[in-house]
């Protein structure tokens, strides 16, 4: 990564055995006792990166026309492998920052400095808080909805037994006549 604008990857070629292969090169990285850093797993960390940046075929598409991925595999065929992987590779807890640690994390903070993100980032976290906030008030305006609605089917049956009654049996109807007395 130089400047926070370029970060350059290696090559990866895939054919149809690239994913068992892939799989077991990281599987006998985590296995095999290091002597010289224990907390480092080259192969581990670009798997795990390239499995961040591929999501879906859009992606691979991109990383093709860069020639960052080649081979015979159909997009999608990427896109699955690498989605496919994503779940196999652990994140790394190690206690010292590797190199390519440090390297993504300087592409995270280019990426997430950029005025568009961060609007978006603080907007999200506002609509969270708006969420948290408002949940309470929803579960109190869901019940009180629901008296509401029992109150309102309550009064609407007894208007309408009060207008059976009154047809049936004939109702005092006497009409009130409004007056205004006005002297002058």
């Amino acid at each position: 990564m130089d400047d926070g604008n370029n970060f350059y990857l290696p090559c990866l070629t895939l054919n149809t055995d690239s994913e068992v292969i892939l799989r077991n090169l990281v599987a006998y990285e985590m296995l095999v006792p290091k002597s010289y850093e224990s907390d480092y797993y080259p192969l581990t960390e670009y798997m795990g990166l390239m499995c961040r940046l591929v999501v879906n075929v859009d992606d691979v598409k991109l990383l093709k026309k860069e020639k960052i991925i080649k081979g015979d595999l159909g997009n999608d065929e990427v896109a699955k492998l690498f989605v496919g992987m994503s779940s196999y590779i652990l994140s790394l807890n190690t206690d010292q920052r590797t190199r390519l640690q440090g390297m993504i994390k300087l592409a995270n903070d280019a990426y997430y400095s950029r005025p568009v993100m961060r609007a978006y980032l603080f907007l999200k976290k506002l609509a969270n808080w708006l969420l948290v906030l408002l949940r309470p008030i929803g579960s109190f305006v869901g019940a009180t909805w629901k008296i509401v609605a029992f109150m309102i089917s309550i009064v609407t049956m007894l208007m309408l037994t009060y207008q059976a009654y009154c047809d049936v049996y004939g109702c005092d109807k006497t009409n009130v006549a409004l007056s205004s007395n006005a002297s002058s």
